[in-house]
């Protein structure tokens, strides 16, 4: 690393703009009664920040114990400011340094809230204004100002295009970030070996389009997200035996293609998966823009087939008994625990300051207990010779995992559910009991439930989810995907479900639904004064977590602050920028690189 400006070029340069900074020193405020140097309180430094990132005063002065306030155009959760310098042969941010007592990196708040948009997950989507080629590329269209236009997905991707998010995505002023999918497999190719290219293509277009994101790392049958480098013997790959499952438990029939699973409960499986997420951590730390766009970092590792937490843990007769098979590979609930324990203790010190995600599948784990028993077709517990000890319950494992989130980290993991549908219609008065609604959808004679205890099929949002809710607990959620959640009105529904019905505020969508609801009123057909954008409703989720979560700060704020504390001698400079203006040439005719000195 190189010294971006010496001392004199430094000097020269405050000289230079000192009649544009201020035409003199601040200054000092005192306190009657204290010792002279003690008696030094020095004014907050203003700045201002348009909406082009350029600052004013570009170059100040700035003392040892002063906080310095930068009031931005608009209020924005993109709106931070981040360290420049030099690591050859760029500008770049400055890596993150929470060691480094002026390491001015405005940090996130923690539970950000608005609309996020779900990355694809295997190829990339292409908007065009000519019909999809084959038709049945196409996934949806819309007229914008008279043109129609048309999403079509990309059969064979190139590298590029692999789970590329798309630019107008990106761009899109309705959304506060996006869901980025990641697969184990594709990020980590070898026990020792990493390719980050997905990862840091799409941060840095987080970065760049002023965007938060979230990131889930996923394993698990679908886009072959297992690494199989894990089931080869070493040194290739970890030696891991592998547990062969039946994945499609959305079927009667036997699955044509089994898929070989990894055992979270493993200590091998669960070191690799751990020191994955530091290698990411650590990837991310190398760039403050990157650091501080993350939003929340997703719990997972243990998955069927999407980056919810579940496992395949069904039996069907004449086919491959899951459960068996996790019986007999030692499988146990305790170690699946320890699996996310150990999970969360390593995001908290790999990923200081940010937000953690659980998304449950309340029933998602296999019916297996720590002696061996399990659960077959028929829901008979077979154990092991000279054992018949009691089953753990079909939600046992998911409450245990939600309930050390909760005692232990608190509003530090948010409790999510992946399944967010319209919301439902309980007008039928033959079916249901007047005015009743969720979560317990109530029978004609107003006591029993429709749903059974758990309102479980409803369209209410998940009972696991709005329970730690009704605590005042931080939660969010996903719509499902189409056909249950495709349109601009069925997106507008699902909104109006989670608002109505939890105090969730965040929720995650599918890119096409996005694309499809673009500027416009999402159900023109609702009365007036609940007809809303998705911008729109953007705003109203980011008011609903000011009001809630006060304490995690402003989620779209218009003021960020930093109080300097002087620590290098003969002096201290920052070259500084918002991270989506992007790093400049040392160069102070840009506007939007700032400069300050600290002072004594």
């Amino acid at each position: 690393m190189k010294s971006i400006f010496s001392f004199a070029v430094a000097c020269a340069t405050l000289l230079t703009f000192a009649s544009v900074t201020h035409a003199e020193p601040e200054r000092q405020l005192s306190q009657p009664g204290a010792r002279a140097q003690a008696q030094v309180v020095w004014p907050d430094k203003q700045f201002t920040v348009d909406a082009a990132g350029t600052i004013s005063p570009q170059v100040d002065y700035v003392h040892s114990g002063q906080r310095a306030v930068w009031t931005f155009a608009t209020a924005s959760p993109a709106n931070a400011l981040v360290r420049q310098t030099w690591i050859a042969p760029n500008h770049v941010a400055a890596p993150y340094d929470p060691t480094y007592v002026n390491e001015l990196m405005t940090p996130l708040p923690k539970g950000m809230s608005g609309i996020f948009v779900i990355s694809q997950n295997q190829g990339g989507l292409a908007e065009q204004t000519t019909p999809c080629r084959p038709p049945s590329e196409e996934v949806a269209t819309r007229t914008v100002d008279t043109t129609l236009q048309y999403l079509c997905t990309i059969p064979k991707p190139t590298a590029d295009e692999y789970q590329r998010t798309m630019d107008s995505t990106w761009a899109n002023p309705a959304v506060t970030g996006v869901f980025i999918r990641l697969k184990w497999s594709d990020l980590q190719t070898s026990p020792t070996t990493y390719d980050d290219t997905i990862l840091l293509r799409e941060v840095d277009k987080a970065v760049a389009a002023g965007k938060l994101y979230s990131i889930g790392i996923k394993s698990g049958a679908e886009g072959d997200a297992t690494p199989t480098w894990l089931f080869r013997p070493a040194p290739e790959g970890a030696g891991l035996t592998p547990v062969t499952l039946d994945w499609n438990e959305d079927s009667a029939a036997c699955t044509a293609n089994p898929h070989d699973y990894g055992d979270p409960t493993d200590d091998a499986y669960r070191a690799l998966y751990l020191d994955m997420l530091s290698h990411v951590a650590s990837v991310l730390k190398q760039n403050s823009a990157r650091w501080r766009s993350l939003a929340y970092v997703k719990l997972s590792g243990a998955n069927s087939r999407s980056a919810e937490n579940r496992l395949p843990n069904g039996c069907k007769a004449g086919c491959i008994c899951n459960n068996q098979k996790w019986a007999e590979a030692g499988y146990t609930p305790t170690g699946l625990n320890t699996f996310y324990r150990e999970q969360m203790l390593r995001i908290a010190r790999e990923f200081p300051g940010k937000s953690m995600s659980y998304s449950l599948i309340q029933d998602g784990f296999p019916r297996v207990n720590d002696e061996g028993c399990y659960l077959n077709e028929t829901n008979t517990k077979i154990c092991p010779p000279h054992v018949n000890t009691r089953m753990v319950g079909p939600f046992a494992q998911t409450e245990a995992i939600i309930d050390h989130a909760r005692s232990t980290y608190g509003d530090d993991v948010a409790i999510a559910h992946l399944g967010l549908g319209p919301k439902p219609d309980f007008s039928d008065p033959a079916i249901y009991a007047p005015g009743t609604g969720c979560p317990l959808p109530l029978a004609p004679d107003g006591v029993t439930s429709v749903y059974g205890p758990n309102g479980v099929g409803s369209g209410c949002p998940n009972k696991w989810a709005t329970d730690v809710g009704a605590v005042g607990g931080l939660t969010h959620f996903q719509t499902s995907h189409a056909p249950e959640v495709e349109t601009p009105v069925q997106l507008a529904s699902a909104l109006d479900n989670m608002w109505s019905n939890s105090n969730s505020a965040m929720l995650e969508i599918y890119e096409a639904v996005a694309w499809k609801a673009g500027a416009a009123i999402l159900d023109p057909a609702l009365p007036r004064a609940r007809q809303r954008t998705l911008a729109q409703w953007n705003e109203r989720l980011h008011e609903r977590r000011r009001k809630n979560f006060p304490a995690f700060g402003d989620p779209a704020p218009t003021t960020v602050s930093f109080t300097f504390t002087r620590s290098i001698d003969p002096y201290e400079t920052f070259y500084y920028f918002m991270p989506k203006s992007d790093p400049h040439s040392d160069s102070l005719a840009n506007p939007q690189l700032g400069y300050i000195n600290l002072l004594y």
